[in-house]
């Protein structure tokens, strides 16, 4: 952005652009405009709920707003939330502004550089479908498989490095939260057995298939595949089932206060990952009993998309009301692998066009939430199923477990030599260091 313009912001927004004076706009001027408007909105909430923020990075990247920020004292989860929603809302709009000029524009590809043009500064871009089979097109001439690139590539490319920033990151997010997370602990494994068990689960089912137990399914009549409304089959749940699902429906009026009944999308699905744009939390009933074992307790599975905002805030809450946490991350952690399954999905309903940029976001995203709450839990099991790629599994194929913790301690760990995304989450649920000056970063 022209330097004019940035020390435009900083002067008209000082509170928020103090600690971002060494630091430039790393977007085109065209966003000067919406920049502007969302320095103004923030401003303004920060105003009306006594709270401080500090700016630490503004940039345009695949195509949308980036704006991070750093907090100048504890807020709420609704305060916290209040900000995502607004910085969430102009990163949506930039996706719609040319970045060059301020007029309405389309996300684009160039290359392998996305961003948003009008189409006089379009520089030849195509739209990502677009892109898409240009590539397979490409890659079919070649001889390669008609994935092209998706089939193709190796990631992550440098395994070490990726290590690396996703160990700094959850580093980061674990100062973040320290004194949140000391007082969730205190409610963490309850001796009362008749507590609700909470089961956060991030990343991709094992089996591919339902989260269901077979025989509540046909208890219901719920085909295995089926998307169910929760309110049609409440009546003919068990009575401790339904007790459940009026605890999830509260729940999450109090998550999303502000979405309308029909926005909060709410339902039992037969598998985590599916790419429906529209779920916001879903509440699955399980026995789970091939990821706990046996289990005399009534379980509350929450599973949510990996674009929605504050799910560790969620969590939390969860923890207060009494829930009892128990993590159990199941899913593939290697890129290639993922993009895979998630794109062999998509081609099989309506979401063809999903890209690899955000597969790989919101990969990072759920990682990170999921150390998170792997470090409050003390409690993980890591499987392997990156070696199956094929859909239709048994419904009772259960993956490699590779590491089994408790309450802090090793039960089970395997042989072989660990991932380096399993060593990450071992080393955040036994609490050891992870060897990140985290104030060095921010100096």
């Amino acid at each position: 952005m022209d330097i004019a313009l940035e020390h435009a912001l900083r002067r008209d927004y000082p509170a928020l652009y103090s600690d971002c004076r060494e630091s430039h706009f790393w977007c085109e001027d065209g966003w000067y405009p919406l920049l502007r408007a969302l320095s103004q909105a923030v401003e303004t909430f920060c105003q009306e709920n006594g709270i401080g923020i500090h700016v630490t990075q503004v940039k345009q990247k695949f195509g949308t707003l980036r704006y991070y920020y750093g907090y100048d004292a504890k807020l709420t989860d609704a305060q916290k939330h209040g900000l995502f929603q607004i910085v969430e809302d102009y990163g949506d709009r930039s996706r719609r502004i040319c970045e060059h000029c301020g007029l309405p524009g389309t996300l684009l590809v160039s290359g392998a550089y996305w961003h948003v043009a009008c189409p006089e500064h379009a520089n030849g871009g195509l739209t990502p479908g677009a892109f898409q089979q240009l590539q397979e097109a490409k890659f079919k001439q070649r001889g390669l498989p008609p994935e092209g690139p998706l089939a193709a590539r190796r990631l992550p490319a440098d395994p070490k490095q990726d290590a690396l920033t996703y160990r700094r990151f959850v580093a980061i997010r674990l100062a973040h939260y320290a004194e949140e997370m000391a007082e969730a602990r205190i409610y963490c494994h309850r001796a009362d057995g008749s507590a609700p068990v909470l089961h956060y689960l991030a990343g991709s089912i094992g089996s591919g298939k339902t989260l269901l137990s077979a025989p509540l399914r046909r208890q219901l009549g719920i085909a295995e595949s089926a998307w169910v409304d929760v309110d049609r089959y409440l009546p003919s749940l068990p009575k401790d089932h339904a007790r459940l699902v009026t605890m999830a429906r509260e729940a999450i009026r109090q998550w999303l206060p502000d979405e309308d009944d029909a926005d909060r999308a709410m339902g039992l699905i037969p598998a985590a990952n599916e790419p429906l744009p529209e779920l916001q939390v879903a509440y699955l009933l399980s026995n789970a009993d091939w990821r706990r074992g046996l289990d005399a307790r009534q379980n509350l599975l929450v599973e949510t998309t990996f674009s929605l905002a504050g799910r560790f805030d969620q969590v939390l809450e969860s923890i207060r009301a009494g829930a009892v946490v128990d993590l159990d991350y199941v899913g593939v952690h290697d890129l290639d692998t993922l993009v895979q399954r998630v794109q062999s999905r998509a081609l099989r309903s309506d979401r063809v066009d999903i890209p690899e940029a955000q597969i790989e976001r919101n990969l990072f995203s759920g990682f990170t939430h999921a150390a998170l709450v792997a470090h409050l839990a003390r409690r993980l099991r890591v499987y392997d199923n990156r070696a199956t790629v094929d859909l239709n599994l048994q419904a009772d194929y259960q993956p490699l477990l590779l590491l089994e913790i408790e309450k802090g301690v090793i039960l089970r760990q395997s042989t072989e030599p660990l991932p380096w995304w399993a060593e990450i989450l071992r080393d955040v649920a036994l609490g050891a260091d992870m060897g990140v000056d985290v104030d060095a970063l921010y100096r």
